[in-house]
């Protein structure tokens, strides 16, 4: 009887912390990233130097992020500079980036166009 107590206890315990992790962001160190997908979006009614100054930007951070590789160091040093993460906030170069599991996620929203690039582990 107390063995099958402990058993159940030992389980309860597993499970309880299998679910407490699940919703952690996993760590990126050690490991590195490349590009999942980009999507961009235009704002509608632009006028046309707002959407020749918005098409440029959103071809600017394309061009970034097309073949990148980024290599998160243990010693919160990686391919672009310092990163550092605080569960799912990660943020690296001065950039604020949300980790989901395997991914990393950046959302860039202004007035004339929307962003969103993803990278994922490699």
């Amino acid at each position: 009887m107390i063995n099958v107590l402990k058993k159940s206890l030992v389980i309860i315990a597993v499970l309880m912390l299998t679910f407490t992790l699940a919703g952690c962001a996993s760590s990126v160190a050690g490991k590195t990233y490349v590009l999942d997908s980009f999507d961009s979006e235009l704002a509608e009614g632009l006028g046309t130097l707002e959407e020749l100054a918005a098409k440029a930007s959103i071809e600017a951070t394309k061009l970034v992020y097309n073949n990148i590789e980024i290599t998160f160091n243990e010693d919160g040093t990686c391919t672009l500079g310092a990163w550092t993460q605080e569960g799912s906030k990660l943020t690296m170069a001065g950039t604020e980036y949300k980790v989901s599991g395997n991914k990393i996620i950046l959302k860039i929203e202004k007035n004339d166009y929307k962003i969103k690039v993803v990278l994922k582990a490699k």
